[in-house]
């Protein structure tokens, strides 16, 4: 195994998605009405590394949970 890539499974896996028959839509959804998702980008940049698995949403989420309810 020395002479493959040090990223040969993740490169593997990859193509295999590749190599699927996908039909993808992408969609924009601005920050301001989204702040769910950038909150939690945010904090995964600061917790690289961490797997976290919550049951319900983490208190900091709460607020920006709140403002997407009502966009």
């Amino acid at each position: 195994m020395d002479y493959l890539h040090k990223h040969y499974d993740v490169i593997r896996r990859i193509k295999r998605m590749l190599a699927r028959e996908w039909v993808v839509y992408v969609s924009h959804i601005r920050r301001e009405i989204n702040s769910v998702a950038h909150t939690l980008a945010n904090w995964g940049v600061r917790n690289i590394g961490s797997n976290v698995f919550w049951r319900s949403p983490p208190d900091f989420i709460l607020l920006p949970l709140e403002r997407d309810s009502v966009s």
